[in-house]
């Protein structure tokens, strides 16, 4: 009789936990959807500020280049920093609209586990669907990795002119081509899975995939450039080595979450799971 008592508190304590942790990240998730726009306007402002300070140090340093001539390439480079999330945000925006049906892809890549097919309307209405749960955790950290990415690069790379040496002038465009992309695809999956897109788990997949091939690539290139100084090559290892490690963890925290997740199929691929599936596939949130 204890025991079914202790058994049933413990019972009460883990729901009660649950439904706290569910409501909290819902209103998480409310917040990114109601403030994402001002986000993104924070990031544009704190990315031309930031270039800003970068620019002025730079011609403080050495008056002669304070050309618009020979800055005009960095004042581009900013810009292009600042808009790329927006332009992931409203490119994705407008190829899935609110509350507009979604095909859903006709050949499935994630077949773990067994599944049934359910209607776009069955499925809006399961108590799984939506952004809520660990999903928006995913969508949180992809948010954080994006602002980490910006702070990372000012603090590592300094404003380099056209003049500047070979490999200098590879190792900026390099991370800067690195930082534009990445701000876009990852906003790109951050709004695919805001607006249920059925495509975020595979775009989610290939843009770690592409993170992963950019990481060896700049080291690659900027090794191939030559003249590399040995301090800043013994710096720029380790920088890459530890990109690697943060998509890496990343992709074996979250992958197995993308197949087997009981709300990531709800919601993405219009599916519940099959009674005859296996229960230690089940992932709830």
């Amino acid at each position: 009789m204890i025991a079914m008592t202790e058994r049933e508190i413990f019972a009460r304590w883990h729901n009660a936990l649950a439904l706290r942790l569910l409501a909290e990240s819902r209103r998480i998730s409310s917040f990114i959807e109601r403030r994402l726009t001002a986000l993104l306007l924070g990031w544009f402002g704190v990315t031309i500020l930031i270039g800003s300070t970068k620019l002025l140090l730079l011609v403080t340093a050495h008056p002669k280049i304070a050309r618009f001539d020979a800055l005009f390439g960095l004042i581009v480079t900013y810009l292009a920093i600042a808009a790329a999330p927006a332009a992931g945000f409203a490119l994705t925006s407008g190829s899935f609209p609110l509350g507009q049906a979604i095909r859903q892809p006709a050949v499935r890549l994630a077949r773990i586990g067994r599944w049934s097919q359910v209607s776009p309307d069955q499925a809006r209405s399961h108590a799984k669907y939506g952004m809520s749960g660990l999903l928006v955790s995913l969508v949180a950290g992809l948010l954080l990795s994006i602002a980490m990415r910006l702070g990372e690069y000012f603090v590592a790379m300094p404003a380099i002119p056209s003049g500047a040496p070979a490999w200098a002038l590879t190792m900026f465009r390099t991370m800067t081509f690195d930082l534009i992309l990445f701000s876009f695809l990852y906003s790109v999956c951050i709004t695919m899975a805001l607006r249920g897109a059925p495509m975020f788990p595979r775009m989610l997949c290939y843009t770690w995939l592409c993170d992963l091939l950019m990481q060896v690539a700049i080291a690659r290139h900027t090794a191939d450039a030559g003249g590399l100084p040995a301090d800043v090559a013994a710096s720029l290892q380790p920088y890459l080595l530890v990109n690697i490690k943060k998509i890496m963890i990343s992709v074996v925290i979250w992958l197995p979450y993308l197949l087997i997740s009981n709300r990531i199929n709800v919601t993405f691929r219009q599916r519940v799971r099959s009674a005859r599936a296996a229960p230690m596939l089940a992932v709830s949130s």
